[in-house]
């Protein structure tokens, strides 16, 4: 997929930005340029279908397989491009992400100058807290406490004692282990360096809201295929961060317990899915359609299978909901809540998130961060925020002048042995299936 560019905003010296979201469902890739008023003009976009092993949680689960369709993506933006991208950026989501608070003080000399030197040692210290179970992936400075006062930069004031605070974002060791086995495939074989990581509900939120959001308080749920997740922000600092192990994928196999294949009750939950049975027209009944191994056709009431999605979609709500209830957050929500992601298209989902939190609900894409001639189709979509947001995030040029010879899939072949992906990847793979049946998830 390629789009065309307006030559009259762009700047030569502006850089290229190569991005990958890592979905559950799908790996979508794109190129975009930024404009000289700083806004991403698409130059071409691509996305394929995962295996359900492939992405598991939010998390890379087969390393081979992920490096595989990422490798083929890029071969595909070359190719259209005519770019030599060398460099890329991915976000990093899934169960184990997690954020922690953190302060740091110091006492001063009495009205002593603060330095930006000084601000600088404050922030490294949060990065003490590295385990071996776990990896910082970002540190985001919130207010400082200077003396008694709140402020957002200290540089310059005079005060005896400084405190500073932090959200520290975090995921498991192992989640890193899987990722750097991805680069490593990716730089040997595709000449692609992953050049930096985002957290994915961070750029999923920079994909879809504004400062003055920020700044007045909001909300974004993204429901992605097997986790949900979040992020709150208020007087323009992000003040919780989180994911759910659930996602519409949940739904989809509670509707499965009505002796249905996964293709019909994914049909069933999009093309006619209700996420409040109260809203649902009563007594009327679905006919599905059967499926190729069954003689008769089902029927379902519709109140019945709303019922079954608002259940669960509740319950995943809930697990967000009422922790920043009890936190007082739904108070500070100026700007309301943002639903994004796949299961944020389902019919009626707005409103169950709406009676449930209390607060103004509205669903949109981030298409005030592209340019008029990038915003297709697809860019309208919900699923394609984050991969917004990544490249907004994005610096650095990921093209090189240097042409490299590229690495280009074959077609698969019968072999006796193992690929070279598969071989590569095997080492990691023990330790990314002990990951996903363990429940511990605290950094101390």
């Amino acid at each position: 997929m390629q789009l065309k560019n307006n030559s009259n905003t762009m700047n030569t010296s502006t850089p290229y930005i190569l991005a990958f979201d890592l979905g559950t469902t799908k790996i979508i890739g794109a190129v975009a340029q930024k404009t000289t008023e700083g806004k991403l003009s698409i130059v071409a976009y691509e996305e394929e279908e995962t295996k359900p092993t492939t992405i598991k949680q939010g998390a890379i689960f087969n390393v081979a397989d992920t490096a595989f369709i990422i490798n083929s993506i890029v071969t595909k933006l070359r190719n259209k491009t005519k770019l030599n991208l060398t460099k890329a950026y991915i976000g990093i989501g899934g169960r184990y992400l997690r954020c922690k608070e953190n302060t740091t003080k110091r006492t001063l000399g009495y009205n002593e100058i603060v330095e930006q030197n000084l601000l600088d040692k404050l922030y490294q210290e949060n990065f003490k807290l590295q385990s071996t179970e776990f990896d910082i992936l970002d540190v985001i400075t919130q207010e400082y406490l200077v003396d008694d006062e709140w402020v957002a930069d200290p540089a310059g004031i005079a005060c005896t004692q400084l405190e500073g605070r932090y959200k520290i974002i975090y995921t498991k060791s192992e989640i890193n282990t899987g990722i750097n086995k991805v680069k490593e495939l990716l730089a040997e074989k595709s000449q692609l360096e992953i050049i930096s990581t985002f957290s994915s509900p961070i750029a999923t939120a920079n994909g879809l809201i504004s400062d003055d959001e920020k700044e007045l308080g909001c909300m974004i749920i993204d429901f992605g295929g097997s986790t949900t997740s979040y992020s709150v922000f208020t007087k323009n600092y992000l003040r919780e961060i989180g994911v759910i192990p659930l996602g519409a994928k949940t739904i989809t196999n509670d509707i499965r317990e009505l002796n249905l294949t996964e293709p019909q009750a994914e049909k069933l939950k999009q093309k006619l899915g209700n996420a409040m049975a109260t809203l649902e027209v009563p007594d009327k009944r679905i006919i599905i359609a059967k499926a190729a191994h069954e003689q008769e056709e089902k029927s379902i009431q519709s109140t019945f299978l709303a019922q079954i999605i608002e259940a669960r979609a509740s319950e995943i709500l809930n697990f967000i909901i009422t922790p920043l209830k009890q936190k007082g957050y739904m108070k500070q929500l100026g700007a309301g809540i943002i639903i994004t992601g796949g299961g944020a298209q389902l019919k009626n989902m707005r409103a169950l998130v709406q009676s449930l939190s209390g607060v103004d609900v509205r669903t949109t894409v981030g298409v005030h961060l592209l340019t008029e001639d990038s915003i297709s189709d697809d860019f309208k979509k919900p699923s394609y925020s984050q991969i917004i947001g990544l490249l907004s995030m994005g610096t650095e040029n990921c093209v090189s002048e240097t042409i490299e010879e590229k690495f280009i899939p074959s077609k698969k072949t019968k072999k006796t042995g193992k690929n070279l992906f598969v071989r590569f990847a095997d080492s990691a793979s023990q330790r990314l299936t002990d990951l996903f049946t363990d429940n511990s998830d605290t950094i101390q």
